[in-house]
């Protein structure tokens, strides 16, 4: 149990965050999730805090856990308050009438180079070593075999460094074993022939933002239910791909924050942009990079921060990856997301030169019973304004039914000049082309 006037590093983290909320170092949801958890370290009918436990994973780590690259290679692992406050929701919590951890699952996003895999690592050697877990099976999970097994390798490499680790441990080409208590561990992927039979106490699943499916998820989660005490860690950044379990467990997190959905035992900690817009300050960049200035180098940073804001095609993937934003493609110069954006606005094209500009074209085609559609979108990404031209086509034996059909004035709007009429009974496919050429040529 905690002393009385012992405090825990949630609730100096949450000093810390007051203190630089109005400097824009902070996100809502990180906020949001270390005030409740502050405010439970006292008053929850349901769970206890054990210092004791959670201070154990800490001392684990930086006392046996080292660093293995760059100028911190064969360094004590040295925790950042961030990363204490998180290790002590997830294993200082624990359930009264059950004694057993609170916290079943966990999402940590965190932009590239955060230290996540290195921090994953080390808590999958705690899991391996400390937990007393008989027959503990632990698992890397990732869409390929090489990111599955990052953490493995940092997990080697740390066994390798610290010889007390390797004298318990027995490292193999893909396991490492405790022979203790016979427990391993093991990276695997999508691409592994089954994952059917496995009955893991401890799973990664790494870069989850990259699963296209959530096969791998969903065969895990069921597989942890053998296990009475499991853990299963969430790393990420965002990604590009949509509607994924990335999506998924994301927008679970947002309603457990929001207390629309009440899940105990789901931890979610999140570091990202609040808004879209606010990646052009750069001291907004600290929201989704905690350990900016720390293992993120923050002249690098500032360079490729730099770099991006004047090349469009570079953005999505810094926004993506160093924001924690959603984009649909990482090649993309907007997304969705940008259209939705409140300070947005859509313009009179009149009004605008759109001479030389970078544009995507939409193009809805048919042939006879809808209409087609052809859709130039012009981004000014120093403006966030979007210049858009839009004309319609539709065969002009059909017009008097589509009209009665609808209920839509489709003659006024081919008098406004938005609506082309093709002559007969089909739209006339080589019209469409003729457009985009006639557009293209204003554009180019």
């Amino acid at each position: 149990m905690q002393a009385n006037n012992e405090k825990t590093n949630l609730e100096l983290y949450y000093e810390w965050i007051n203190k630089n909320s109005n400097k824009n170092k902070v996100g809502i949801k990180i906020k949001k999730i270390v005030s409740t958890l502050v405010k439970e370290l006292k008053s929850n009918k349901d769970y206890y805090f054990n210092h004791k436990e959670a201070n154990k994973t800490i001392s684990f780590i930086e006392k046996s856990c080292f660093h293995t690259t760059g100028e911190y290679n064969k360094q004590n692992f040295k925790l950042e308050l961030w990363q204490k406050a998180f290790l002590e929701a997830l294993y200082g919590f624990y359930d009264k009438k059950t004694n057993l951890r609170r916290f079943k699952e966990a999402l940590l996003i965190v932009g590239r180079g955060n230290g996540k895999t290195a921090l994953a690592s080390a808590i999958a050697l705690k899991s391996l070593i400390l937990d007393n877990e008989a027959n503990a099976e632990l698992y890397s999970i990732a869409t390929k075999r090489d990111q599955a097994k990052r953490v493995y390798e940092e997990m080697r490499r740390m066994i390798f460094i610290n010889p007390n680790l390797n004298k318990i441990l027995k490292v193999k080409r893909d396991k490492i074993e405790f022979i203790h208590n016979n427990s391993f561990f093991q990276p695997l992927s999508s691409e592994t022939k089954t994952l059917d039979g496995l009955n893991p106490y401890f799973v990664v699943l790494d870069e989850v933002a990259m699963m296209e499916k959530r096969d791998i998820y969903d065969v895990m989660r069921t597989a942890t239910a053998k296990r009475k005490d499991y853990l299963m860690l969430l790393i990420t950044t965002n990604g590009s791909i949509r509607e994924n379990i990335f999506d998924e467990r994301y927008s679970y997190a947002e309603k457990v924050l929001e207390n629309t959905i009440k899940d105990n035992k789901f931890l979610p900690w999140i570091y990202e942009l609040d808004e879209r817009n606010e990646w052009k300050n750069f001291n907004n960049l600290y929201k989704a990079n905690p350990n900016l200035g720390i293992s993120k180098y923050i002249d690098n940073f500032k360079a490729e921060w730099q770099e991006a804001l004047i090349t469009p095609t570079q953005q999505p993937n810094f926004l993506i990856k160093h924001c924690n934003l959603k984009s649909n493609l990482d090649s993309a110069l907007f997304s969705r997301l940008d259209l939705e954006t409140k300070n947005n606005k859509i313009i009179n094209t009149n009004e605008y030169l759109i001479k030389n500009r970078i544009c995507t074209i939409g193009i809805d085609l048919s042939k006879t019973n809808d209409l087609s559609a052809v859709v130039f979108l012009i981004p000014n990404l120093d403006t966030n304004e979007f210049i858009l031209l839009s004309q319609f086509f539709m065969p002009e034996a059909r017009i008097i039914e589509k009209t009665t059909e609808d209920k839509i004035p489709y003659k006024l709007y081919q008098e406004q000049g938005i609506l082309t009429l093709c002559k007969g009974e089909e739209i006339n496919i080589s019209e469409i082309v003729n457009y985009i050429i006639n557009i293209m040529k204003n554009i180019i």
